[in-house]
């Protein structure tokens, strides 16, 4: 009897560790701080239109965990795949990937890829193209966004022109101060620090979220789930691109929120609750692209 009670404790016991952790270097925990499996992560995202998946861009396990997401996905509904880190420009050059009208060689040459894109971003394109899916470049291009950040966002609106406004969200653009993350950057005055208008640079990567958002709603459909890969701060706290996915849709979208956060242990900390329907807890120590 004492034996059957020590070997179902430790069956528990490791079915508990097994369910809180899939990875060595990363937790997953819902909104509440609970511990939450993989598996049953997946089975919720299923039921989403669109999940917009927060990452750390440097972090190895978190691409890893992008990657395997995508696969859990698409086996359950076809997926539509985005990305930050691809601007609208290069959508053309996307598409000939994809395609095999172009190799990798051809597209690292000719588009503005991100110096870590070959080890975290290449496997989820090429994942789309074994799967024909469709993958979409929704970034503002850089030197627009600079545009907004250097001069201001008058100026932008000032020089645009048929071709520049296909690259953009639209305008008339205002910058939306009590949404977070802005109304939290606009406060700490970080800009100053570096001799910059804090204003200008937060309306400048509230610029890049409307684009992104503008660019998901440009391909979404109901039939699809529309995964796209971001930087944490466009879309934690459910601001970001996801408040601009319902600033520009008249309907209520079903969305989710992947936030990622890195800490030196794996433990739930009360402050990361409702960062996002699902937050991932990474080890500061863990793998690193860069």
């Amino acid at each position: 009897m004492f034996k059957n009670l020590t070997l179902l404790t430790l069956l528990f016991l490791c079915s508990v560790a097994i369910y809180a952790q899939d990875s060595t270097y990363y937790a997953i925990y819902n909104s509440k701080g609970r511990p939450v499996g993989f598996a049953n992560m997946i089975k919720e995202l299923a039921d989403k239109n669109i999940v917009l998946f927060g990452e750390l861009h440097n972090d190895q396990s978190l691409h890893e965990l992008q990657l395997n997401i995508a696969k859990k996905l698409n086996k359950k509904k076809s997926l539509v795949l985005g990305a930050e880190m691809l601007e609208r420009h290069d959508q053309s050059l996307i598409d000939e990937y994809l395609q095999g009208i172009i190799n990798s060689s051809q597209l690292f040459e000719e588009a503005d890829l991100w110096p870590n894109f070959k080890s975290d971003y290449l496997p989820l394109l090429d994942f789309a193209k074994e799967k024909k899916a469709a993958f979409i470049g929704t970034n503002i291009p850089r030197a627009l966004a600079k545009v907004a950040a250097f001069k201001n966002i008058e100026y932008l609106d000032s020089i645009r022109t048929d071709s520049i406004n296909s690259l953009m969200c639209p305008f008339p653009f205002s910058l939306p101060e009590k949404v977070k993350p802005y109304k939290e950057l606009i406060k700490s005055d970080f800009g100053a620090s570096h001799g910059m208008d804090t204003r200008k640079i937060v309306t400048a990567q509230a610029l890049k979220d409307a684009t992104m958002a503008h660019s998901i709603l440009e391909y979404y459909d109901s039939e699809r789930i529309f995964l796209h890969f971001n930087g944490d701060f466009h879309s934690k706290d459910h601001g970001g691109i996801a408040h601009w996915l319902n600033f520009y849709n008249e309907k209520k979208l079903n969305i989710s929120v992947i936030s990622s956060v890195e800490s030196t242990n794996l433990e739930f900390k009360n402050e990361w609750k409702k960062q996002g329907d699902f937050i991932i807890v990474v080890l500061e120590t863990g793998p690193k692209s860069y």
